[in-house]
C-alpha cells in the first residue's frame, strides 16, 4: 500500500517535518477540505483558514494522525484539529478526514516548483463539478448515451460496501456522483453551491496535489497532500488500536489506494505521459498531432504512446522534469 497518513511526531515532534509548525505555530498545520470530503462528512471550519487566507477554498478541517509510542493518550486517537493544534478524539468520530501522505519512493511525483507538485499515478474526487456539466452528465445517463459517458470505477466510502461511482464523460474528464451527507446537514461548496443531506452532488476527479518534505528522523522524502481528501473513521470502535494495521482506517486506505491508482500510470484525461529522455524523467503533454522518437515510456496512456513516432522531442514543450 502506497498511500498512508502522517504520525504525531511528523507534525508535533521535536524533529517534525519543516512544513509543520507544531504547537508553536498551529496555522502551519492547517489543511483545507476538498468539496468531496466536505460533502461526505468532514467538518469544515468557518473560522479557521489555511495560511489565514479567508476563502471557501481555504477552510480548514481536522485530520487523523498515527499515535506515537510516547503518546500520553492510550485510547483516543491523535489528530490535527481545525485550529491546527494537537487534539484527541474517539476513534469512531466521523467528522475527521484523511490527509494523505506517502514515501516518495512509493509514488510518482511530478514537481511543478521546488517542493510542490502532484502525483502522476494517483487521482481522487476533489472539487464540485460545474453546474452545467453536472446537468449534461445526468442527461446523458438518463438518455443512455453510452458514447458520451461510461462507468470506469468507484471511490470507496467509509463504512459502506458501495463507493462513489466514477464516470468518464465526453469532455474527457472523470466525475463522481455522491449523495451528500455533510456534517451539519448543509455544505457550502467552493463554487458557492449549497448541498443538503440527501442531495445529489457531482465532483470532478483531479490529480492529488501536495508537497515534498524530508523527514529528519529517517532522511526520507515524504509526500503530503495539500487537501483533506476523504472522510473516514480511524476505527469502527470508540478506541483505536496501538498497531495501526489493526484499525479500520488502514483497510480504508488500502481500498482508496487501489481506487485512486491510475491504471496506465498517468491520467488519460490530461493526455500526458511520463517519459525518460537522456537520463531524465519528465511529463509531456501530447498535442493531437504530436509524435516523438528516442524516448522510453515510463508511465502513460498506451494508445497515446502508440502515436509517438518519427519526430524528435521538443524540450521546450516538456514540463514537470524530475
Amino acid at each position: 500500500m502506497s498511500l498512508d497518513i502522517l504520525n504525531e511526531g511528523q507534525v508535533y515532534g521535536k524533529d517534525k517535518l519543516s512544513m509543520f509548525g507544531g504547537n508553536e505555530n498551529p496555522v502551519a498545520n492547517h489543511a483545507a477540505v476538498s468539496d468531496y470530503a466536505g460533502l461526505t462528512g468532514v467538518f469544515v471550519s468557518e473560522r479557521f483558514f489555511v495560511n489565514d487566507e479567508e476563502s471557501l477554498e481555504n477552510r480548514a478541517g481536522a485530520y487523523w494522525l498515527k499515535r506515537s509510542p510516547s503518546s500520553p493518550n492510550l485510547n483516543d486517537v491523535p489528530l490535527v484539529s481545525r485550529v491546527g493544534s494537537r487534539d484527541y478524539r474517539y476513534a469512531n468520530d466521523t467528522s475527521v478526514g484523511v490527509r494523505l501522505a506517502s514515501l516518495l519512493s512509493n509514488i510518482t511525483f511530478i514537481a511543478t516548483s521546488e517542493a510542490s507538485g502532484y502525483l502522476a499515478d494517483r487521482e481522487s474526487l476533489c472539487t464540485i463539478a460545474d453546474k452545467e456539466i453536472a446537468k449534461d452528465i445526468k442527461k446523458a445517463l438518463k438518455c443512455g448515451r453510452t458514447k458520451s459517458i461510461k462507468l470506469v470505477g468507484e471511490q470507496p466510502l467509509d463504512g459502506q460496501i458501495k463507493g462513489t461511482p466514477i464516470y468518464e464523460f465526453e469532455d474527457g474528464k472523470k466525475y463522481g456522483c455522491t449523495i451528500a451527507k455533510p456534517y451539519k446537514g448543509l455544505y457550502l461548496a467552493t463554487n458557492g453551491q449549497k448541498f443538503r443531506t440527501g442531495d445529489e452532488a457531482w465532483c470532478e476527479v483531479d490529480n492529488i496535489r501536495g508537497q515534498i518534505d524530508e523527514d529528519p528522523n529517517t532522511g526520507l522524502n515524504i509526500f503530503v497532500s495539500d487537501l483533506i481528501l476523504a472522510q473516514a473513521r480511524y476505527n469502527d470502535e470508540w478506541a483505536g488500536h496501538k498497531t495501526f494495521k489493526k484499525n479500520t482506517l488502514h483497510t480504508f486506505l488500502g481500498k482508496l489506494d487501489a481506487a485512486c491508482s491510475i491504471g496506465s500510470g498517468v491520467s488519460q484525461m490530461t493526455e500526458q505521459v511520463l517519459i525518460e529522455y537522456e537520463g531524465q524523467q519528465m511529463l509531456i503533454t501530447i498535442p493531437e498531432e504530436s509524435t516523438l522518437t528516442g524516448v522510453k515510456l515510463v508511465k502513460g496512456n498506451t494508445q497515446i504512446a502508440a502515436k509517438l513516432t518519427n519526430q524528435k522531442i521538443d524540450l521546450g514543450k516538456a514540463n514537470g522534469r524530475r
